[in-house]
């Protein structure tokens, strides 16, 4: 059922037109990762047009990603999937530059950064692997085990691949609540 939430003034970006239009909002079926579930998504209908009308629906011209960031917010919510701000957030308490995290967690650079800034789902194999910036001894021990392969591909990226592994080692080894992980 469709329910008109307001109605207001938008101006047109390409004509400068000061438009009227009504917000309405509907529970529709809608999937992340394969996963069915329903949510609530509100769209812009132009002023004159049918509410009921979805042909009349416009994605809300002030953020057109509103019903995919709620779907990916409702998905994570209920799966307990890491939020972005929760990943970057992790990635920053470990001391780690994006590339750095990246690397450990066998990314590229633009997938992490699209995962910390919601441009991308992360799925669930990727998931397991955010999960070690919540574990850093975890982390710590997967990097260790293959540490050259790790060191050589932050050496082709310019960076102290010693310094890197050593900063996050002296940085589970100092603080106790960090060894999670570690028998």
């Amino acid at each position: 059922m469709v329910k008109v939430i307001s109605t207001f003034k938008y101006t047109d970006i390409m004509t400068g037109d000061l438009e009227t239009y009504h917000l309405v909002e509907l529970l529709e079926s809608t999937r992340v990762l394969d996963e069915p579930f329903k949510n609530t998504h509100q769209y812009w209908v132009l002023d004159g047009q049918d509410v009921t009308n979805k042909a009349a629906y416009l994605e809300p011209l002030d953020n057109p990603d509103r019903n995919i960031d709620s779907d990916y917010q409702q998905f994570r919510d209920k799966y307990h999937f890491l939020k972005p701000e929760d990943i970057k957030s992790a990635r920053r308490a470990l001391h780690l530059s994006l590339i750095e995290a990246a690397i450990f967690l066998g990314f590229t650079v633009q997938m992490l950064s699209d995962i910390e800034n919601s441009y991308l789902m992360q799925n669930y194999e990727q998931e397991i692997k955010l999960s070690l910036l919540k574990d850093p001894a975890g982390l710590l021990q997967m990097v260790l085990k293959h540490e050259k392969f790790v060191k050589s591909k932050l050496r082709r990226q310019h960076l102290n691949a010693d310094s890197v592994v050593s900063r996050l080692t002296a940085l589970v080894n100092s603080d106790s609540s960090l060894q999670t992980g570690v028998e």
